[in-house]
C-alpha cells in the first residue's frame, strides 16, 4: 500500500471520526436545546398559570371589596332611614290627638307598673297628667301610683320610680326599645321600594 493511500485512509478515518463526533455533538446539542426549550415552556406555563391565579384572586378581592363597600353603604343608608323613621315615629306619637296619646301612654304605664311607684310625666306632658291618671285608673283600677311634683327629665312620656322598678317610658325610649321590630318594618318597606 502506498504512502498516499495510507494517508488518504487515515484522513478518511479521521474525517469519519470527526463527522461521527460532530453528529453526536449536534444530536446532543439538539437534545439539550429541546430539553431547555421544554423546560422554558414548562416554566412559562407555570409562570402564566401563577399570574392568572394571582390575577383571578386579585380580581375576586376587588369584587368582594366592592360588594362589601356597596353593602356597607346600603346598610348605612338603611340605618339613616331607620333613624329618620324612628324620629318620625316619636313625632307621630307626640302628634296624636290628646285622647289617643293619653290612652297610648296609659297602656304603657299600666304594663310597666307593679303598684306603689311614683309617676312622673315629661315636662311637655304636665298638661295631660290628670287625664293620664284617670285613664290609668280606668284601665287598672287597683293600681296605686304616687304623685310627684317633679316632672320627668325628658319632654314627652312618663317615668315610674319605685323600690322594685324604674321604668323610663319616654317616647324616645319606648320607640328605641322597639327598634328591632321597627327596623324590620322599615327594611320591608325599603326592600319593596328598591324592587
Amino acid at each position: 500500500m502506498a504512502l498516499s493511500d495510507i494517508i488518504a485512509r487515515i484522513e478518511a478515518d479521521a474525517q469519519a471520526e470527526a463527522d461521527r463526533i460532530v453528529a453526536e455533538a449536534t444530536q446532543r446539542a439538539e437534545q439539550i436545546e429541546a430539553a431547555a426549550r421544554a423546560g422554558a415552556e414548562r416554566e412559562t406555563a407555570k409562570t402564566l398559570a401563577a399570574a392568572r391565579a394571582t390575577a383571578r384572586i386579585d380580581a375576586e378581592t376587588i369584587v368582594v371589596k366592592a360588594r362589601l363597600a356597596a353593602r356597607d353603604a346600603a346598610v348605612a343608608r338603611r340605618r339613616e332611614l331607620v333613624d329618620r323613621a324612628l324620629e318620625a315615629t316619636v313625632d307621630a306619637i307626640a302628634g296624636l290627638p290628646d285622647e289617643q296619646y293619653v290612652a297610648w301612654l296609659a297602656a304603657r304605664v299600666v304594663d310597666a307598673a307593679t303598684g306603689g311607684e311614683t309617676l312622673r310625666v315629661g315636662s311637655a306632658d304636665t298638661a295631660h297628667e290628670q287625664a293620664l291618671r284617670r285613664e290609668i285608673e280606668r284601665i287598672a283600677p287597683s293600681l296605686q301610683l304616687a304623685d310627684s311634683a317633679q316632672p320627668a327629665p325628658f319632654a314627652r312620656g312618663a317615668l315610674l320610680e319605685g323600690r322594685r322598678v324604674r321604668a323610663d317610658l319616654s317616647l324616645e325610649t319606648l320607640v328605641a326599645d322597639r327598634r328591632d321590630a321597627l327596623e324590620l318594618v322599615v327594611a320591608v318597606v325599603l326592600t319593596a321600594v328598591e324592587v
